[in-house]
């Protein structure tokens, strides 16, 4: 379910490149309404060069869905992604950095700790399989807070972080309208 929705640039040999060489970067943003969830997940090489773009119908029923939800699936996206290109270029000892703007998803998809994460902790599956990918890697992640809700200053004052994040969380919304 996390990469059902994908696209990819033409090529994506320098974003496996830049996984063995720690500048590639994911950033995700999650979106709710109406019971009903979306997230948006890129990553890209360092040179902002080539993506791959991931939407996502998060799934669960309808008393399930809240925005810390979608936050953790966008970050699922990342993961999964990840995990799926260290195989196919047979990485190991990669360094990823991956930011969203929803600080406690963060911290709880990449606590180093996966044993403080229990069957009656709110959205347990999705957090769970994130730490159980991560687990399965050889790849150090570091996570960075993106401040959300940038999207009325010029795009000329804000980071490459910030742009990714109003980006996917205008994919996102853009996506839900589609599904509704």
């Amino acid at each position: 379910w996390v990469v059902h929705n994908v696209k990819t640039s033409n090529e994506i040999n320098e974003i496996v490149h830049d996984i063995a060489n720690g500048s590639a970067v994911g950033v995700s943003d999650g979106s709710y309404k109406d019971d009903l969830g979306t997230a948006c997940w890129i990553f890209e090489n360092g040179t902002c060069t080539e993506r791959i773009v991931g939407l996502i119908d998060v799934p669960g029923h309808d008393d399930e869905h809240d925005a810390y939800r979608s936050e953790i699936a966008g970050l699922y996206g990342i993961v999964m992604a990840v995990n799926m290109l260290v195989k196919i270029g047979n990485i190991s000892g990669a360094k990823i950095e991956a930011g969203c703007d929803g600080l406690s998803a963060l911290h709880r998809s990449f606590w180093d700790n996966e044993e403080d994460i229990s069957c009656t902790d709110v959205h347990s599956d999705s957090l769970s399989g994130i730490h159980g990918l991560r687990h399965n890697m050889d790849v150090t992640w570091i996570y960075r807070h993106i401040p959300g809700y940038q999207d009325d200053v010029p795009l000329d004052n804000l980071d490459r972080w910030a742009k990714l994040n109003i980006e996917c969380d205008h994919r996102a919304k853009t996506f839900m309208t589609s599904i509704l």
